[in-house]
């Protein structure tokens, strides 16, 4: 009776901890994890460096459309990159959407300056 318990008990601390990774994976990328993956395309979106992103930008770009699954994931990804490039100087916010098509990366971010309404640009 006592090893049911115990395990009965061990099977229930595995499932929440189930939960909680899952619960966690479904979160969107943090605005560090966001501002991490695009800091390799400052370059590209300020018009220097050539015609197409750098490689490690579009790994970042990659592992961001990764973590970007659902419309409110989108949301927040522009919002951070909003607040993020509000902070870089000049930029072509015209190029933004190129990182995605250049890098054949499936995520879908608008031209983004500091006027984008993120809720309905996505």
């Amino acid at each position: 009776m006592a090893v049911s318990i115990k395990f009965l008990a061990m099977l229930v601390l595995l499932m929440l901890s189930a939960l909680a990774t899952a619960e966690t994976s479904l979160l969107a990328p943090s605005c560090a994890d966001v501002t991490k993956a695009v800091a390799p395309c400052l370059d590209f979106l300020k018009g220097k460096g050539g015609a197409d992103p750098s490689r490690a930008c579009c790994d970042g770009a990659g592992e961001l459309a990764k973590e970007t699954r659902t419309k409110n994931d989108r949301q927040a990804v522009c919002e951070c990159l909003k607040t993020a490039l509000g902070k870089v100087g000049s930029y072509d916010a015209s190029r933004v959407p190129l990182i995605a098509k250049k890098c054949n990366v499936d995520i879908n971010i608008p031209p983004i300056t500091d006027q984008t309404d993120c809720s309905k640009a996505l």
